[in-house]
């Protein structure tokens, strides 16, 4: 069953992020970073983003999907709320990479994904780390 809602999930993220995305393909944030109408490039950094947002919490992923939205509106839009459309890519982009990354190393170090000298459990139920070899 969780595989069944991981796999909704992420359908759902691709879908509402394509969406921002293509709303505005003249100047989002990818035409401003010089891939005008490159259509390729803007699948393959829906399915990035989509990637890296599958495994994190959902209240991250609604965050960085808001930000995705102001990021690739209009500029006025962005102005409306007080800030620049690029501090609100940049906040994405910085939330995508850090919950990537503590997702990749929490899991690596966790016991249940075979990094037995990393932790080890103890007689008394607790964690405790291991020297290893």
């Amino acid at each position: 069953m969780t595989s069944l809602a991981n796999i909704v999930k992420s359908l759902l993220i691709c879908i509402i992020v394509a969406a921002t995305m293509l709303v505005n393909v003249e100047d989002n944030l990818m035409a401003r970073m010089g891939f005008i109408n490159n259509y390729l490039l803007l699948a393959l950094a829906v399915m990035f983003i989509t990637l890296l947002s599958t495994g994190i919490n959902t209240f991250v992923t609604a965050v960085i999907i808001l930000f995705s939205m102001n990021a690739n509106m209009p500029a006025g839009f962005g102005l409306n709320l007080g800030l620049d459309r690029d501090i609100y890519a940049l906040g994405m982009v910085i939330l995508l990479m850090t919950s990537f990354a503590w997702t990749v190393f929490t899991r690596r170090n966790s016991p249940a994904h075979g990094s037995a000298d990393a932790y080890a459990h103890a007689d008394d139920g607790q964690l405790s780390v291991v020297a290893g070899s």
